[in-house]
């Protein structure tokens, strides 16, 4: 929208919220127990501070402290406490879509929230305070395998602040798969792609990179499900994988960057 402004062009930019189509909800405090019992290390507790979810998989913090979940079949919701009118845990839907699978980052710096398909990496435009996605998302990985028995896809920034890397991981097609022994199958493996950074006329100028296109850290991972740097600034990456018949987590270094 253009105003004449004293003779001055002003060019107004909009920027449009999602409108959630599912009735935010509060859970009051200490109204909900474990359904079995939980046991925690020494020093930790655990409580349970909301039900009934939609497939609940992945989950975020954003600069706020507002908890950002991937329900799968629903989009991604975020918790906030004690929000006016709630003396407990708030849910909201920060947007809707029946395609994100569990993959889910914040760049708090950046404004950015990103989540993945089972075949691409996409981000939005993301404001914390309002818990509000603003515009359309931008695909930034395009090309994985969406196929498959697990579709996933977890997702990872690097570094935590200000991050300049994308990792993404891709499953098996089937619960054996010896297709993923070849790199060239996209199967069972962590590829890095740098971000791009967007111009200030069109955020949504750059073009998605193919999956294919991203440097090859690992393969042969049956089903990276999750993957940390431990410390956070260094260049020792952990992933969890589920395995056919055990779980183990495996470490890799990574050429990334970061201290030793």
């Amino acid at each position: 929208m253009t105003l004449r402004v004293s003779g001055v062009l002003a060019v107004l930019v909009y920027c449009l919220a999602y409108t959630a189509r599912t009735s935010a909800q509060c859970t009051p405090h200490n109204t909900l127990t474990f359904r079995s019992p939980v046991t925690t290390s020494a020093g930790l507790t655990a409580t349970p501070i909301f039900a009934n979810l939609t497939t609940p998989r992945g989950i975020a913090f954003d600069g706020y402290q507002n908890l950002l979940a991937v329900e799968r079949g629903l989009g991604v919701t975020a918790f906030t406490e004690n929000e006016p009118g709630c003396d407990g845990w708030f849910r909201s839907v920060v947007v809707q879509s029946a395609n994100f699978t569990q993959g889910i980052q914040v760049d708090s710096a950046g404004g950015w929230l990103y989540v993945s398909t089972s075949g691409e990496v996409l981000r939005f435009a993301y404001d914390a305070t309002s818990r509000q996605v603003c515009g359309t998302a931008q695909v930034i990985v395009n090309g994985i395998p969406p196929d498959g028995e697990l579709t996933t896809r977890p997702i990872l920034l690097f570094p935590s602040t200000s991050p300049t890397t994308l990792f993404v991981s891709s499953s098996l097609s089937a619960n054996i798969d010896l297709t993923a022994r070849d790199p060239a199958s996209g199967r069972s493996q962590i590829r890095s792609f740098a971000l791009p950074q967007p111009s200030s006329s069109s955020p949504q100028a750059e073009a998605a990179q193919d999956f294919f296109s991203g440097e090859l850290l690992a393969f042969g991972i049956r089903n990276p499900a999750g993957f940390a740097f431990l410390p956070p600034t260094s260049a020792q990456l952990w992933v969890v994988d589920n395995g056919a018949s055990i779980d183990n987590v495996t470490g890799l270094t990574s050429r990334v960057g970061g201290p030793d």
